[in-house]
């Protein structure tokens, strides 16, 4: 009866030393933990997966749209999207869907009454892309670039 409480015991110990061993130092957010360290799903990074790769994108932008009727440059904002976390959503209106850290597509979503798409690039404080959408009259390509303020 002893001998198999204490083995009973020592398994216990030894089964919570292994978990324990295995357990990120800071956590593991948006990862899975291996050898005390976390590796991250794609598009997080940090030492618990905590941060976005696209993070250091979100803020305000001026933006210029050459296809705008105004002569005047806008203030956006880049906020994350709810749809997931390689989706950014520009303007609170048009979904970046990113294929990569700085390429992103526009998959068919509607924009000032148009259904358009398109695709971009985000390099450091810099975002470009080009849309198209179709009216009843012809096919329009337009350009957006904004610059982080």
């Amino acid at each position: 009866m002893i001998i198999e409480k204490i083995t009973s015991t020592l398994t216990i110990c030894f089964a919570l030393l292994l978990l324990g061993c295995n357990n990120c130092r800071y956590g593991c957010e948006q990862g899975i933990c291996v050898n005390r360290t976390c590796n991250c799903d794609e598009y997080w990074e940090g030492d618990a997966c905590e941060k976005s790769v696209f993070s250091d994108y979100l803020g305000s932008y001026l933006s210029d749209d050459n296809c705008s009727n105004s002569q005047s440059k806008d203030t956006v904002q880049l906020k994350q999207s709810s749809l997931g976390p390689n989706k950014l959503l520009y303007a609170g209106e048009i979904i970046f869907d990113f294929t990569s850290r700085t390429q992103f597509s526009l998959p068919p979503q509607m924009f000032r009454g148009y259904e358009i798409t398109g695709e971009g690039e985000i390099l450091l404080d810099r975002i470009a892309f080009k849309y198209i959408y179709v009216d009843s009259n012809d096919r329009t390509e337009c350009l957006i670039s904004s610059i982080k303020l």
